[in-house]
């Protein structure tokens, strides 16, 4: 595996704002964290598989990211690294003076953001550098916060399932370890560092201009990318103390991990080259399979049918008639209480002696009409029964509710 010269490029940041704006997909065989290495079979490509799932190492970076202090030894800066981190000691003075530059500064609250990507210290393991610094006045002090990391490279196998176009779907870690054809990576660890070091470092040349700026809108990628993975842009405004290691490092550490994946996504073929040797894996077509088929004419009745039951059924909750009993007639004394005050019972009075015919006789022979409503009863009380017309009133929703509370309705 060689290492071959990259060229001048910003896709891969736009990459990076498209999918966490956006969410678009990321490159074939690229996730938020690794590059998986791509395999190749007699149906890759095939539009009618679904899904392949393969046993695969995934190369992804991570950074080591160490607070950073500023030392001043009369007119030179030393930056260096808290106690427990890697011995880094650096003078920086031709870039510093001109982050201290009291002429690029004005009297209003202003803000700086410096990231250096790949940058070769004697003597110094971090290759990776970001501050942010703020100042109130032009000859006024910086304010300002520092993160020098080291990146390293991981390697480990991965369940990937990817789809026809080798978009990852899904990931997860395998429980073998890696053979000897795996460990391919190993040796040319820094090398592959360096190589996409050197694309961020030409990236991020812009931000050699040190600009000092009085709003909060980001000048360069990394800390464009920063705002929109925070979903605030704090870390830029000048009117606040610089951000904390606290807050930068895990997000300046996820997104260097994200990018350097989309690199090696991108740009494999240019950092990689192949080798001659090849290596079989087993892995899994995932297709999707009809195991239940249904007649499409019967599919259309049973909907019908189903749609009806709806319709039926709504129709007889939104149009089924109100309560009007103010008793339910399940006795003889709540049936005989509809009407013992109603002036219809004194059509009735000379019919106890009658046979039912006869008694049918007599009431077609009074040519009265009877009704079910509200009516003031022989007693002067208003009751809800039956009643010979027109004494008996339409009954209303109010009457009921009255009744119910034992309130006169008339």
């Amino acid at each position: 595996m060689n290492v071959s010269r990259i060229p001048y490029a910003f896709d891969h940041f736009y990459v990076a704002i498209s999918n966490l704006t956006a969410g678009t997909s990321l490159p074939a065989w690229t996730d938020n964290s690794f590059f998986y290495v791509p395999f190749g079979g007699s149906d890759l490509g095939n539009e009618t598989t679904e899904f392949y799932q393969v046993r695969t190492p995934a190369v992804s970076a991570s950074l080591k990211c160490y607070p950073m202090h500023q030392i001043q030894h009369g007119n030179n800066q030393t930056w260096g690294v808290i106690a427990g981190g890697p011995g880094c000691n650096i003078n920086w003075t031709s870039w510093t003076d001109r982050y201290a530059d009291q002429t690029t500064r004005s009297n209003v609250p202003e803000a700086v953001e410096y990231t250096a990507v790949g940058s070769y210290i004697p003597d110094c393991e971090l290759t990776v550098f970001a501050g942010w610094g703020r100042s109130l006045k032009s000859h006024g002090p910086v304010n300002e916060t520092w993160i020098g990391c080291k990146p390293e490279l991981n390697v480990e196998l991965r369940d990937v399932t990817v789809d026809n176009q080798g978009l990852v779907q899904s990931s997860t870690p395998a429980e073998s370890v890696l053979d000897s054809q795996d460990h391919l990576f190993e040796p040319n660890a820094s090398s592959i560092i360096h190589a996409v070091n050197s694309l961020l470092y030409t990236t991020t040349l812009v931000r050699d201009l040190m600009i000092w700026h009085n709003e909060s809108y980001p000048l360069d990628f990394f800390n464009y990318l920063m705002v929109l993975t925070l979903n605030d842009s704090a870390i830029l405004d000048p009117r606040m103390p610089p951000p904390s290691f606290e807050t930068t490092a895990p997000v300046f550490q996820d997104l260097y991990t994200r990018i350097f994946a989309i690199i090696l996504g991108t740009h494999f073929s240019d950092i990689l080259q192949r080798t001659d040797e090849k290596a079989v894996v087993s892995g899994y077509v995932l297709t999707q399979e009809r195991r239940i088929f249904v007649s499409e004419p019967m599919f259309l009745i049973a909907i019908v049918i189903l749609g009806t039951y709806m319709l039926v059924t709504v129709s007889l909750y939104v149009c089924r008639p109100w309560k009007v009993l103010p008793r339910m007639p399940m006795t003889i004394v709540s049936q005989i209480a509809f009407f013992a005050a109603s002036h219809a019972l004194n059509d009735l009075v000379t019919t106890s002696n009658m046979s039912e015919k006869e008694r049918s006789l007599h009431i077609k022979g009074l040519r009265q009409r009877y009704g079910f409503g509200r009516f003031i009863g022989t007693d002067g009380k208003a009751h809800i029964g039956i009643e010979r017309e027109p004494l008996v009133q339409v009954l209303t929703k109010k009457d009921l509710r009255l009744m119910q509370e034992d309130k006169p309705s008339l």
